[in-house]
């Protein structure tokens, strides 16, 4: 009895010891971490509000408050919560931050948990100068009257009345577009590794898909097209696309794979001119593997497209029987947006052909053309589309418009201008404006026509074979292919218009380590902007 007695009281003392012991690691931890781990996130509520021509706040979406509770400690991992959810556009630079700081008094020089109420502006417009955001599932700020834009135009040439002047403001305005459009620095280039498919020739030319490796893990998906019977060296044209087209069919009637996108890079390559149809970003079909389709329109898509036509350019000119000193760019719509800004800061382009786009008073109704402030310049005179465009000058520009859209104004308002840029070099006949009063919002015939003849008379290329005895050019003998014939890898195939995941043996698979997601792409992008030192 007295053995058992013993025992309990041995195992008492040993709990109480071990309590104490626990109690005081439990202490020792509770105070570690006091010292070494940040306060834990706390629930914020934040309103996301525009500002309008009175300087009064309102909501974004239909005078209702877009409220969303985030976790934060700080001011920046507010925005960049926000910024990963797609509430405010990407990038915030000083002057969005500074107005955000502005729109919150209430939390100056406290922690912000004591705010409540964070406000932050994800558009803002202004009478006379626009600055662009956007938020997922709202418009930016993207049009002004004509009047005003038509104005700013004759502001534009008081400021830059010689040559001297414009050749110093248009160094500033490359700088500032690559700053605001997020290449500052440029990334570090890597390989482009192409995967080609299977060649196929029709009449005069061939077709080969194409992926590039723009940034590390992440492709752009292309068609090459080539003339067969070329003699020596060719220009070569990138041919971005734009958004218009049906809502039916989407790969069919929409993007790279429109009939107007086939004909006019195949006809081109038919006269003698290498071609490369190339997709926009995340605009679907193949480029759903690695980035969602929404994230199209979220100002991501305006830096990687431009980054992308870059990338494409490299390309171009590393094939052996491309003449690197004859590098055109076309394009229609947010195609021409393209067209202008790779045109404005890429000097290998020798040639440029926007298409129904170049408008001193509309900038683009989607994030990828205006979904950052590339128009706002922090010089006291902010620019525009037409500016931007008479950047090409001296290089030759044919501003293809029409009477039933924004380009309307074109041979009254934006040629004018142009022509008294151009004029600075004693070239003002290097620009260029056809303008066809009935045509619709597209790259229908017409356009192509003014097309082929500027190109071929540019290039000094004898297009006589190709014309019929009206001297009107014949696109019947290119071949319209399906939309299944333009994709690269073999992960899915394209059935009844859209883009499924049913494998195919015939291609290659995508590398299983591609990119996945927009904060993927993002982080790659700052990596190989942190490895480089090329600025502008």
């Amino acid at each position: 009895m007295s053995d058992r007695k013993n025992n309990e009281q041995l195992a008492i003392k040993t709990m109480k010891k071990l309590f104490v012991c626990i109690t005081l690691a439990v202490l020792g931890a509770c105070v570690v971490s006091a010292q070494q781990l940040p306060p834990l996130p706390v629930m914020l509520t934040v309103k996301a509000i525009q500002k309008t021509d009175d300087n009064e706040s309102k909501s974004v979406l239909d005078n209702q408050d877009n409220i969303i509770r985030v976790n934060a400690n700080t001011f920046e991992d507010v925005l960049q919560t926000l910024s990963k959810d797609r509430m405010i556009r990407y990038y915030p630079d000083a002057v969005y931050m500074e107005q955000i700081r502005e729109m919150n008094p209430h939390i100056a020089g406290k922690n912000i948990f004591e705010a409540g109420v964070f406000v932050v502006p994800q558009t803002f417009e202004s009478k006379s100068d626009p600055l662009y955001g956007m938020n997922y599932g709202a418009r930016e700020q993207h049009i002004r009257p004509e009047a005003e834009g038509a104005e700013h135009l004759q502001k534009l040439l008081a400021s830059c009345p010689n040559l001297a002047q414009w050749e110093e403001r248009k160094k500033m305005l490359r700088k500032n577009i690559l700053r605001q459009i997020q290449l500052d620095p440029l990334p570090q280039k890597n390989p482009l590794n192409p995967v080609y498919s299977k060649t196929r020739r029709y009449r005069d030319y061939t077709v080969t898909n194409v992926a590039l490796e723009t940034l590390p893990e992440y492709w752009i998906y292309g068609s090459l097209y080539q003339p067969v019977n070329a003699k020596g060296k060719t220009p070569a044209l990138l041919s971005p696309h734009g958004h218009f087209g049906s809502n039916e069919n989407f790969l069919t009637d929409r993007g790279r794979f429109r009939p107007d996108m086939q004909y006019r890079c195949a006809m081109l390559a038919r006269i003698g001119v290498t071609v490369f149809s190339y997709e926009m970003f995340a605009y679907g079909g193949e480029a759903s593997l690695q980035i969602p389709s929404r994230e199209h329109h979220t100002p991501l898509a305006l830096t990687m497209q431009l980054w992308n036509s870059i990338r494409i350019t490299d390309f171009i000119c590393s094939l052996e029987t491309v003449d690197s000193s004859k590098i055109g760019i076309t394009g229609a719509s947010g195609g021409g947006t393209q067209t202008f800004l790779l045109a404005a800061v890429d000097p290998r382009i020798t040639f440029s052909i926007p298409a129904v786009m170049v408008s001193a008073h509309f900038y683009g109704g989607c994030a990828c053309e205006s979904g950052l402030p590339i128009h706002q310049t922090h010089c006291g005179l902010n620019t525009n589309n037409v500016e931007i465009a008479a950047m090409m000058a001296p290089r030759p520009q044919l501003l293809i418009s029409i009477g039933t859209d924004w380009s309307k104004n074109t041979p009254e308002v934006e040629l004018p201008y142009l022509k008294k840029v151009y004029g600075l070099y004693g070239s003002a006949n290097n620009v260029e404006n056809v303008h066809i009063p009935n045509e619709e919002h597209n790259y229908g015939y017409t356009k192509r026509e003014a097309l082929y003849n500027f190109v071929t008379r540019i290039c000094g290329i004898d297009d006589g074979k190709f014309k019929d005895a009206q001297g009107r050019y014949i696109e019947k003998d290119v071949t319209i292919e399906a939309p299944d014939n333009l994709l690269v890898f073999g992960n899915g195939r394209v059935v009844n218009g859209y883009y499924v995941l049913q494998p195919v043996k015939t291609r290659p698979l995508m590398p299983a380590t591609g990119i996945r997601s927009a904060d993927d792409l993002m982080n790659v992008l700052k990596q190989q902007q942190s490895l480089s030192s090329n600025q502008y």
